[in-house]
C-alpha cells in the first residue's frame, strides 16, 4: 500500500514545520526567556548586526505584507523605528519559506531529512510522477517492509 501526496503539500508542511521551530525561539509567544538555549542561539546573529543591517531589517519588516503574529510585531517595532529580535526571526522565516518554495522535487529526500515532521512515518521508497490531470508533481510513498524477527 502506498500514500500519494502532492509535492506542494509536502512543501507547505515543511513551511509549517519551520514556523513551529521559529516559534520555539520566540520568547514572546512561548514564554521562552533569554536564558533559553534555543532563543539565545536564534538571537545571536541579530545581536551582532551593525546599524545598517538593523536598518535593512526594519525596512524589510515595515514592508512585509504577511499577517502572522511575528510579522505584525516586527512591523510594529519597525514603524516605531525600533530594532527588535522579531525582525531577525521574521527574516529567517521569509528566507526559509523562499528556499522551500524553490526546492526541486528531485531533492524530496533532502527536504524530508531537513523536516522529518512533514511525513507521518518513515517510508522505504518514494516515487515521483506528474499527475496527468493537474500537471502537479505527486509523491508516492511505499510502505516500509515489515521487520520479521527470526527466532532461535
Amino acid at each position: 500500500m502506498s500514500l500519494l501526496l502532492p509535492f506542494e503539500t509536502l512543501k507547505a508542511r515543511a513551511k509549517r514545520a519551520l514556523d513551529t521551530r521559529i516559534a520555539r525561539c520566540d520568547p514572546q509567544l512561548h514564554g521562552i526567556g533569554f536564558d533559553s538555549e534555543a532563543a539565545c542561539l536564534a538571537l545571536i546573529p541579530y545581536a551582532v548586526l551593525d546599524d545598517d543591517e538593523r536598518a535593512a531589517l526594519r525596512a524589510m519588516a515595515r514592508n512585509a505584507r504577511e499577517g502572522s503574529d511575528l510579522a505584525q510585531r516586527a512591523r510594529m517595532h519597525a514603524e516605531a523605528n525600533r530594532s527588535d529580535w522579531s525582525q531577525w526571526l521574521q527574516r529567517i522565516r521569509l528566507t526559509g519559506h523562499h528556499r522551500i518554495d524553490q526546492w526541486d522535487v528531485r531533492c524530496v529526500r533532502e527536504l524530508i531529512a531537513h523536516f522529518p515532521e512533514c511525513v507521518s512515518q518513515r517510508r522505504a521508497a518514494i516515487a515521483c510522477h506528474v499527475d496527468d490531470e493537474t500537471d502537479a508533481w505527486m509523491l508516492a510513498f511505499a510502505d516500509a517492509p515489515r521487520r520479521t524477527e527470526i527466532g532461535p
